[in-house]
């Protein structure tokens, strides 16, 4: 009786394969690398939006787990670097430390290094614990907001990613702690800068 299951299960994956044929144009990355694949556009598919021509469609995803890491006063943990490429869609969740009225402890910093900025965060909080860890989330996006700062400023290109401890104690992460990236598309124009 079971294999009469697998020959069904071919049989109907070799049918479905035969009507799906991606264009010679198309191409697809289906691996958690952070190696770019370019869709070009394709006057002969109506039913295809491909991004603009620069644009690199990628699926790049990190889970960084940072319990018991320790970030000291005015320090930072560096994460994440697309140079020389800017990240042009993403997002990332943080679960990190918190005070009792929901405020992280922690600021997550976006740009281009040198020029790093704190991101607004939104929270999530049916799934926070105040005074203990709560949990963020932003997209990465050039037009994000700066949080602590002016209305309105813009984070602007960004190739990297860092966690900061504002603070004048050193910090401790608790076990859960974890940052979450995922950057979906990507595109050339990130000149490093002479440090």
């Amino acid at each position: 009786m079971k294999p009469t299951y697998i020959v069904i299960a071919t049989f109907l994956l070799l049918l479905c394969s035969t009507f799906y044929r991606p264009h010679v144009s198309e191409s697809f990355l289906f691996s958690n690398d952070s190696r770019a694949t370019n869709i070009k556009n394709n006057p002969e598919s109506d039913d295809i939006t491909s991004p603009p021509h620069n644009i690199h469609v990628v699926r790049d995803s990190e889970t960084i787990l940072l319990s018991g890491q320790v970030i000291p006063p005015k320090d930072y943990i560096h994460f994440y670097n697309s140079s020389p490429y800017k990240i042009v869609n993403g997002h990332l969740a943080v679960k990190i430390p918190c005070d009792e009225s929901f405020q992280p402890q922690l600021n997550v910093l976006v740009g281009q290094a040198p020029n790093l900025q704190s991101i607004s965060l939104l929270l999530i909080e049916e799934l926070s614990k105040p005074g203990k860890l709560c949990i963020y989330h932003a997209d990465l996006e050039e037009t994000a907001l700066v949080s602590h700062g002016t209305p309105d400023v813009k984070i602007g290109t960004i190739t990297d990613i860092d966690i900061q401890n504002p603070g004048i104690k050193a910090i401790e992460l608790h076990p859960t702690s974890s940052v979450v990236i995922g950057v979906n598309e990507i595109e050339p124009g990130a000149e490093e800068h002479e440090h």
